[in-house]
């Protein structure tokens, strides 16, 4: 039997959850990098304008009716794509996250939501509000391409 704690990991997560937060971080991942392979360097400036204008139409996404997922303990979280959208848009208006990671609720239980934002915004942390806008655009792009999953 393995015994192992892991920090980063709360009770009750699964490996799930891991290539999710590992799936966030890869998308702000590219921006670290101010080499030529970085993700901006793709995109054509009429590119950007388009993203650009998607986050300034899409901004309010918390208004939208985001499907709930159940979770164990009677706790739901939202599809990924909002979490991505939530962490982008922090990123804008408090830049890099330096809050300590939640864990647990007021009422005891395992803060799955919260623990998701908290993921989302930490994988924003470096870049540019540009790029920001632009994942929170490609996230809505992909919510928005799949509805049934996403929302009611």
């Amino acid at each position: 039997m393995n015994l192992r704690c892991d920090a980063q990991r709360m009770p009750g997560e699964s490996v799930a959850t891991d290539r999710r937060l590992a799936a966030l971080r890869s998308r702000a991942q590219d921006d670290e990098t101010d080499d030529e392979e970085s993700d901006d360097e793709e995109y054509s400036d009429e590119d950007i304008a388009t993203f650009l204008s998607e986050y300034e139409e899409h901004k309010d996404y918390e208004k939208l009716k985001w499907r709930y997922i159940q979770r164990p303990g009677g706790q739901a979280v939202r599809p990924d794509a909002y979490y991505a959208c939530y962490g982008a848009t922090r990123h804008l208006t408090d830049g890099d996250n330096a809050e300590p990671a939640p864990v647990w609720r007021e009422d005891g239980s395992i803060d799955y939501g919260g623990r998701a934002k908290w993921d989302a915004w930490d994988a924003c942390k470096g870049m540019t509000k540009e790029r920001a806008k632009i994942v929170f655009a490609k996230a809505m792009r992909q919510a928005l391409a799949n509805p049934a999953e996403n929302f009611y």
